[in-house]
């Protein structure tokens, strides 16, 4: 349950940002948090946690999205 509930806050964040995301990254910040509900439903059906995966999965979506490059322009 500890688990769950810290991926809960952890997509919560996500979702969030999405709310708040300049107009250059939003639909990227809403990958990240569609990516992270999607692990948490995976996890909450299947009761297995497989966090080498699921951390794997999330590092991909961040790669595939343009948030670094923009943040590393923007955030000085």
């Amino acid at each position: 349950v500890e688990t769950i509930t810290s991926m809960e806050q952890y997509q919560a964040f996500w979702v969030g940002l999405t709310k708040v995301a300049p107009k250059g990254i939003r639909a990227d910040t809403q990958d990240v948090a569609n990516a992270a509900a999607g692990i948490i439903a995976s996890v909450k059906a299947s009761r297995v946690l497989d966090d080498a995966d699921n951390v794997s999965r999330m590092q991909l979506v961040a790669a595939r999205s343009g948030i670094p490059t923009w943040a590393s322009k923007y955030c000085k």
